[in-house]
Formats: C-alpha cells, sequence, structure tokens
C-alpha cells in the first residue's frame, strides 16, 4: 500500500479561541499520528476541522475523528466542515456521525459559535452533545469501544458510560 500525505494546515479562527485545522489528503492509519497529536495538543475552546481536501478515511481515520470528539467533549467544542459525501457515509455506516455538528464552511462553523452566540450555554456544556437532539441517546459506551480499540491513551473516565 502506498504512503498517502496528509497535510494540516493550522489556522487561526476568525473569533479569540478559534481554531481551524484544514486537512488535506486522505485521513488513514498509515498518517494519522501528526493529526493525533496536534488535536491532543490543542487548548482552543472551539476546534473546527476541515475536511474539505480530504478524499475518504479508513477505519483508523473514523478512530481518529472520534479521538478528536472525546478530547473535546469536556467543556470544548468540535464542528467538522466540508465534509464530502464519501466521509459522510463511512461516518453514518460506523455510527458515529451523531457526535459531530457539521457546517458548509468554517466560517459558517465560527459564525455559529461567536462568543457572543453561546452565552446561553451553562459553564461546560459541549456542543458537540447539542447535535444530538432531542429525543436522541448518547452513546458513550460506543465511543468509549471505538477509542479503546483505536489505542488512545486517554484516562479511564472520558471514555466510560
Amino acid at each position: 500500500m502506498q504512503h498517502e500525505r496528509l497535510h494540516i494546515e493550522d489556522l487561526s479562527g476568525a473569533h479569540e479561541g478559534h481554531r481551524v485545522l484544514c486537512l488535506k489528503g486522505p485521513l488513514l492509519i498509515s498518517n494519522l499520528f501528526e493529526f493525533q497529536s496536534t488535536v491532543r495538543a490543542n487548548t482552543t475552546s472551539f476546534l473546527i476541522l476541515d475536511l474539505t481536501q480530504v478524499p475518504y478515511v479508513d477505519s483508523a481515520g473514523v478512530g481518529a475523528l472520534v479521538g478528536a470528539y472525546v478530547t473535546h467533549d469536556k467543556g470544548r467544542r468540535l464542528a467538522l466542515v466540508g465534509v464530502t459525501e464519501r466521509v459522510r457515509n463511512t461516518m453514518q455506516v460506523t455510527h458515529v456521525e451523531q457526535f459531530f455538528q457539521f457546517y458548509e464552511t468554517a466560517q459558517a462553523a465560527q459564525d455559529a459559535h461567536e462568543p457572543s452566540a453561546d452565552l446561553s450555554k451553562e459553564p461546560g456544556e459541549s456542543s458537540a452533545r447539542e447535535a444530538h437532539g432531542p429525543g436522541r441517546q448518547s452513546s458513550h459506551s460506543l465511543v468509549g469501544t471505538l477509542v479503546k480499540s483505536w489505542g488512545d491513551t486517554h484516562s479511564p473516565q472520558q471514555v466510560t458510560s
């Protein structure tokens, strides 16, 4: 199998505390370690992953995205933008789509999460949870299973139900 490179462009967001990572190339087991390190090291309150130029992901790539969700589920927010139909279908098949908020563009995600727009939220409330919608059940056991199989090193309290 040919090693396909993933390029990560790190941009400041339009608002303070926002960060945009533009990924270029497929997100695969052979190239996701830099992505994982970058996401884990992120300290901003709102991380936007621009997947416009990600043509496909493998199961490890899905696991890396779930890992990003878990990392940002404790009072910080995560959004995916520009997700291609192929990547979205992969997320649907693996039943992880429900954990994410999707936007067409990074600007749309930032506009939806302007600091003044978030005043109605309780401290520590996660936007990713809001994507579940009323009546939808959180599937932390699924996330825990996916993260454990992915080989994540997060503490147990972050992956248990």
